[in-house]
């Protein structure tokens, strides 16, 4: 447990420092949203994937995971047209 709590806070402050080094790359993060969404947190995961989409409409991966995390948090309506 300790190790992968370690691993976690290592590797989100490595996420931040990149967000932040990159504020015009919407890719730094769509990781950190993949991230949040590996370890269950839907709303930072979610938060993340719209900034992603607000530097590029266009990331393709963005939009996806924000439709599947809108579909995990049974918001199906708002899953459709993100996606759309």
């Amino acid at each position: 447990h300790f190790y992968n709590h370690t691993y976690k806070v290592g590797l989100e402050k490595a996420l931040n420092i990149w967000v932040k080094n990159c504020p015009k790359s919407a890719y730094p993060l769509y990781k950190r949203g993949r991230f949040y969404q590996h370890f269950g947190q839907e709303a930072k995961c979610e938060e993340n994937y719209r900034k992603a989409l607000e530097i590029n409409p266009a990331c393709a991966p963005a939009a996806y995971r924000l439709a599947l995390t809108l579909c995990m948090q049974k918001k199906y309506k708002e899953a459709v047209e993100e996606y759309d």
